[in-house]
C-alpha cells in the first residue's frame, strides 16, 4: 500500500525579520516544495515581507504566512500539527516536530563537547545518561528567546520572564542564576520570587553576574521566578525587545547540585533529542554535514541552498564583498577590516583604476566596527554600502569583476562555526560573472575550485597575490569568469527541488 499523498508543507523560521543568507535558505526551500505541497510560512509578527523580497530577490506573494510567537514552543507545535510536512529553518532553536513528517534544516550544529579528550567525552556520555534520566528542574515558562547557537548556551530574556523551578511542597531551596553582560549598557534587573525581589545591575564592565536566591514549592511542587529590566532592539528590520543573557542556573548547594549544573551546561549543548523528531535532516553543505555528524552523531543531506542568478552586466574594475558588518568576536564575521588591508596593498602593487566596494547591514551594536572599517579606508577607492537595497546589489554584481570572501580568515583554530557554513553571496556573484577568490576552509572552498573557478587563500598576502594575478591577466580572469558563471548553475531551485524531492519521496515529480 502506498503512502499517503501530504499536500500541506509549513516553513518554519525565527528569523525571517533578520534577511539574511538562512532565510534565503528557507525562502528557497519553501518555493522547491511548492511542485508537491501548499506551502505556507510560519514567522513572528510584523515581518516586512516587501523587504524581505527585495533584499533576497524571491518572490513571497504566493505564500499564506501564519504569525506565531516563537518564544511560545506550544503555539509553534499547535500551528504545525495541522500540516503534512513541518519545515524548520530557524538556526540553533530546539523546535521537535509536530507533524506527520518534518524536515529539519541545520544550518550548522551547536557545538557541544570541543575541547574534550576521550576520557572527558565518556565522562560526558555517562553524565547525559543520568540527565536524561531525571526530569528537567528548571523551566522556562515564559518570556525567553530560543537558544543562541554562538558562545555559551544562553538564553535571551525579553524584558519580562519566567521561569519555574521544581521544589518540593513547603521545601525551601537555594537557586543560583548567573547573567551575562552581552548588552550594550548597564542595565538593572529585578529578580523576583514569591519571598523577595533582588536587584543587580548587569555592566558590560563585568563578564558574570550571580544572583543568589532561596524559593519555596508551593502546593503544585513548583516556586516561580520573574526576571525584568528594560529592553533594548539590537537587530536591524526586527522589532523584537531583549532583556539579559541568562548564562548558567544551579538549584540546591550540594556537591551533587553543582555536579547536575555542570552536566546541565553539557546537556543543553548536546541536547539534540529534537533533532530525531525528524524523519529527514538537510544541511547546506559537506562542510556542515561532517559537523552535523561529529557533535550531534545525527546523519543528514546535503541539499545546497538554491541560488537567485544576479544580473550579468559589462564588467569594471570593481572587487566586491558582501556581508554583514560585525567583529569578529561575535561569530562568523565578514572580515571586512582584513579586506581593506588586502586591497591597500592591492592598489600599492599598482591596480590602477580598482574599486573595493563593500555592502552589508550593520546592527546598532556593530556601528563602532563599521566605523573603524569606514577609517581604515580613508584615502582608498573604497565604498561602503550599509543596508543597500537589492537593486543596488543586483548593479554592483553585474559590474563587479572579482568577489572576494574572507569569512573564516584569522578564526581561532579548532572554530568550525566561525568559518562560512555554505557561502550563498559568493555563488550570486558566480552567477553574475565575478571570478571569487575565497578563504581556504568552510563551505565556499568547495564550491570554487582552486584554479577553476577562482582561487583559494589562507592569508592576506595569498589574497593580495591571487587578486593581482587577476587583475593582471583579462584572458585568465575572462576564462574563470565563465566557468564560475557555468559552475553557479548546480546551485539552481530545480537542482535542490530534486534531491528534495529524492529525501521526501517524490523523485518523479521535479
Amino acid at each position: 500500500m502506498g503512502r499517503p499523498e501530504r499536500v500541506r508543507a509549513l516553513v518554519a523560521d525565527a528569523n525571517w525579520p533578520v534577511g539574511g543568507g538562512g532565510e534565503s535558505y528557507a525562502l528557497g526551500i519553501a518555493h522547491a516544495l511548492r511542485r508537491w505541497y501548499t506551502v505556507e510560512l510560519l514567522a513572528p509578527t510584523g515581518v516586512d515581507w516587501d523587504l524581505l523580497a527585495d533584499h533576497l530577490r524571491y518572490d513571497v506573494a504566493g505564500f499564506e504566512v501564519v504569525e506565531v510567537d516563537f518564544l511560545d514552543g506550544g503555539a509553534v507545535a499547535d500551528a504545525g500539527r495541522h500540516y503534512d510536512l513541518f519545515v524548520n529553518t530557524s538556526y540553533a532553536t530546539d523546535l521537535a516536530n509536530p507533524a506527520p513528517d518534518g524536515l529539519l534544516v541545520v544550518h550548522f550544529p551547536t557545538p557541544i563537547n570541543r575541547d574534550l579528550g576521550p576520557l572527558g567525552r565518556a565522562a560526558l556520555r555517562v553524565g547525559l545518561q543520568v540527565a536524561r534520566s531525571r526530569p528537567p528542574r528548571v523551566r522556562f515558562v515564559r518570556g525567553f528567546h530560543p537558544t543562541d547557537g554562538r558562545g555559551p548556551p544562553l538564553r535571551w530574556t525579553t524584558h519580562d520572564a519566567e521561569l519555574e523551578v521544581a521544589v518540593a511542597p513547603g521545601r525551601r531551596e537555594a537557586v543560583q542564576l548567573v547573567f551575562g553582560h552581552d548588552r550594550p549598557d548597564a542595565v538593572e534587573v529585578e529578580v523576583e520570587t514569591d519571598d523577595e525581589v533582588r536587584r543587580v545591575s548587569v555592566d558590560p564592565s563585568m563578564p558574570r553576574h550571580f544572583v543568589d536566591l532561596e524559593v519555596q514549592g508551593g502546593a503544585a511542587g513548583t516556586a516561580a521566578i520573574r526576571i525584568r529590566c528594560d529592553p533594548f532592539f539590537p537587530l536591524v528590520d526586527d522589532s523584537r525587545a531583549f532583556g539579559v543573557p541568562l548564562l548558567r542556573w544551579r538549584v540546591g548547594n550540594s556537591a551533587r547540585a553543582k555536579a547536575v549544573e555542570r552536566i546541565g551546561l553539557a546537556r543543553r549543548r548536546a541536547s539534540v533529542q529534537f533533532a530525531r523528531t525528524y524523519p529527514h535532516v538537510a544541511v547546506n553543505s559537506e562542510f556542515t554535514r561532517t559537523w552535523t555528524r561529529r557533535w550531534w552523531g545525527v546523519e543528514s543531506d546535503v541539499v545546497p541552498p538554491p541560488v537567485v542568478p544576479r544580473p550579468l552586466g559589462h564588467k569594471e574594475r570593481v572587487i566586491l564583498s558582501v556581508g554583514r558588518f560585525f567583529p569578529p568576536d561575535r561569530g562568523h564575521s565578514k572580515r571586512q577590516a582584513e579586506m581593506v588591508e588586502a586591497f591597500r596593498s592591492v592598489i600599492a602593487a599598482g591596480a590602477s583604476g580598482w574599486q573595493l566596494h563593500l555592502v552589508g547591514a550593520c546592527q546598532s551594536e556593530d556601528r563602532p566596527y563599521l566605523d573603524a572599517v569606514r577609517r581604515a579606508a580613508e584615502g582608498l577607492p573604497v565604498t561602503l554600502h550599509v543596508d543597500a537595497p537589492g537593486g543596488e546589489l543586483d548593479s554592483l554584481y553585474s559590474r563587479a569583476s572579482i568577489y572576494w570572501h574572507a569569512t573564516g580568515l584569522g578564526a581561532e583554530r579548532g572554530r568550525p562555526e566561525d568559518q562560512e557554513h555554505f557561502g550563498i553571496a559568493p555563488v550570486e556573484a558566480m552567477s553574475a560573472g565575478a571570478v571569487p577568490v575565497v578563504y581556504r576552509g568552510g563551505g565556499p572552498a568547495r564550491t570554487v575550485g582552486h584554479g577553476e573557478e577562482g582561487f583559494h587563500f589562507s592569508t592576506v598576502d595569498e589574497l593580495v597575490s591571487h587578486t593581482r594575478t587577476l587583475v593582471d591577466n583579462d584572458a585568465l580572469r575572462k576564462a574563470m569568469s565563465a566557468r564560475a558563471r557555468a559552475r553557479a548553475l548546480d546551485y539552481s531551485l530545480d537542482a535542490a527541488a530534486a534531491t528534495l524531492g529524492r529525501i521526501l519521496g517524490h523523485p518523479d515529480r521535479v
